[in-house]
């Protein structure tokens, strides 16, 4: 586990091995899913499962309706590939799973960075995807 700027986190798999994607939760506005990421236990087997990291934040970012907000994540990804030593997180594969304001971010920055994205679902808050 890995904490950049006190705003996000990412659990790596434990087999360390070369990082395929990862899940992001996104919060709603308030909210925190870095302590999900870190006390939930089944979506930590399936991301190991697949090799995929997890990623939780607080509050908002990561979508385009905080376009400042993507190239801080964007970022602190850079941040974190290179004090993990896995620098394919840079352009690591994103599937992520948003919450009423973090449903937005997710649909928006799917929209956005759909190169990145192979996957988002919004619970309460997401926009039609084109």
């Amino acid at each position: 586990s890995y904490t950049a700027y006190k705003a996000m986190r990412i659990i790596l798999p434990s087999n360390s091995g070369t990082v395929r994607g990862f899940f992001a939760y996104l919060p709603g506005t308030g909210e925190d899913s870095r302590g999900w990421i870190t006390s939930n236990t089944a979506w930590q087997n399936v991301a190991k499962q697949l090799g995929f990291a997890l990623y939780g934040q607080n509050g908002n970012g990561f979508g385009a309706r905080y376009l400042p907000d993507i190239g801080t994540h964007l970022d602190q990804l850079d941040l974190l590939a290179d004090h993990t030593g896995h620098p394919e997180l840079i352009n690591a594969p994103v599937a992520a799973i948003g919450r009423s304001a973090g449903g937005f971010n997710a649909s928006t920055a799917a929209n956005y960075l759909p190169e990145r994205f192979i996957g988002f679902a919004g619970i309460i808050g997401s926009e039609p995807y084109d």
